[in-house]
């Protein structure tokens, strides 16, 4: 068997700020196949993506037949419209702080049959009690949720909001419920081995059973097709402990073939291709507008 990787980095060129020369990146960028739209790693999922279903599997809360959704901590500025969402990830919250929360946030969801759980402190994830015919919004838009059931959950975003004013948090303000869904049951993938920081990609691999883990520190190539993808991209970091032993991978032959990808081009690399000459190596982190992204 042929041993390949795909490397799924969709955040690959919207970090600028870097202190590492990135010669390896540069150099498999530069003399690798540019292919266009990436196909879709996994068959037999719908839309909407039941990402609470899926992360709460990939952190062992066992979901079963039951309705899931994220409910994740964050900051939000709301009008009578529209919900401002500034997201969690500029602040941190401790264990205690958390536990603190989630107990005053259970004492109101569970009259309702619902119960908040975490995955860790910025996803959080809530089993429904009941069924509900409701459209929540996507992660990143800033819309109240839709649809017959929408008073009830308008209502209780309030108070859970009234909730977290009186834990007095210096910024989590609001629960975001998102992507609702039961588990998926016909998921199929063409990879052998998956490695993700994102809850959604090892949900999904653990319903294609196969074998699924979150990023090691150092990636070393396995027998077999292997997906990993990177939602925490940190260009320095990469460079030493992924990108250098990868090129030698390729060098060395141990790697038949490296995919590089963002959400809409992919980049392809075999031995041969680092000694194509005539494709002059450069930069690929400067001078990029944001439609080159």
């Amino acid at each position: 068997m042929k041993n390949t990787v795909h490397l799924h980095i969709p955040a690959l060129f919207s970090v600028a700020e870097h202190n590492t020369k990135l010669d390896a990146i540069n150099i498999l960028l530069s003399r690798a196949t540019v292919m266009g739209r990436v196909p879709s790693f996994f068959s037999g999922l719908t839309e909407p993506v039941p990402a609470g279903a899926l992360g709460a599997l990939a952190y062992g809360l066992n979901p079963g037949d039951a309705l899931w959704c994220r409910a994740d901590p964050i900051e939000c500025r709301v009008d009578h419209q529209r919900a401002h969402m500034l997201g969690n990830a500029h602040f941190e919250i401790s264990p205690r702080e958390q536990a603190q929360i989630m107990r005053a946030l259970n004492d109101l969801l569970i009259p309702d049959q619902h119960l908040l759980v975490p995955g860790n402190s910025h996803e959080w994830f809530c089993k429904l009690g009941q069924k509900t015919n409701i459209t929540f919004p996507g992660l990143h838009e800033s819309f109240f949720p839709t649809g017959p059931d929408q008073n009830y959950w308008k209502r209780l975003i309030t108070e859970c909001q009234m909730v977290l004013q009186q834990q007095a948090h210096a910024h989590i303000s609001s629960l975001w419920f998102w992507g609702i869904g039961k588990l998926p049951q016909n998921i199929r993938t063409a990879f052998t081995h998956i490695y993700s920081d994102d809850s959604v990609t090892r949900g999904l691999g653990m319903c294609a059973n196969v074998p699924t883990a979150r990023l090691p520190a150092i990636f070393i190539p396995e027998n077999g097709h292997t997906l990993v993808s990177v939602h925490q991209y940190k260009p320095d970091y990469y460079e030493q402990h992924w990108f250098k032993p990868l090129l030698q991978a390729l060098k060395q032959g141990r790697l038949d073939a490296l995919t590089i990808s963002t959400d809409n081009r992919e980049y392809f690399i075999t031995k041969k291709h680092l000694y194509y000459f005539w494709r002059r190596i450069r930069n690929h982190y400067v001078n990029r507008t944001p439609s080159e992204n």
